[in-house]
């Protein structure tokens, strides 16, 4: 189960992070935590190494942006032609 608010809070209860059921919580001889402790590097790494499972040969990045006024007149332009 995740906890709540996605992320473990160490300050509460086992019972209080995951907030499931007594009736589910009873099924259950065991309950074994595992803690996944943020650390930005390795969670870039585990990232790329999850895309690279799925793109052999990733899309090149998007150069160039739209400005706020081309986007807004485009997504008004949208509502009103698709709604």
């Amino acid at each position: 189960a995740n906890p709540v608010g996605s992320r473990y809070n160490p300050a509460m209860s086992v019972i209080d992070n995951i907030q499931l059921p007594p009736t589910l919580l009873s099924r259950f001889d065991l309950i074994y935590l595992v803690l996944d402790k943020p650390n930005p590097e390795t969670d870039r790494r585990l990232a790329r190494h999850l895309v690279s499972l799925h793109f052999r040969h990733p899309p090149a990045r998007a150069t160039g942006a739209l400005d706020a006024t081309t986007l807004t007149d485009y997504i008004s332009y949208a509502r009103k032609t698709y709604a």
